[in-house]
């Protein structure tokens, strides 16, 4: 269910932003929705990421070969 917040910012630059949205058909109130999903899932991403890093780290070692590798084995993609 939506809730209502109320946010402060210059009376300038909210006339401006209002305008420029009017001329692309959407509204102030529909840009902050963007913004806070995009603000939330690069939130998410970085989360997500370092993760990944930490299994990474705890699997780091755990690895184990019975020869040295070859440079072409290192390189192998």
């Amino acid at each position: 269910m939506p809730r209502n917040i109320t946010l402060n910012a210059d009376e300038e630059a909210i006339d401006t932003a209002r305008a420029l949205m009017k001329a692309e058909g959407t509204s102030l109130n529909e840009q902050f929705k963007l913004w806070l999903d995009a603000y939330i899932a690069e939130h998410r991403r970085k989360q997500q990421v370092e993760e990944a890093l930490k299994t990474l780290e705890m699997m780091r070692g755990s690895i184990k070969l019975d020869h040295k590798l070859t440079r072409e084995e290192m390189n192998e993609r």
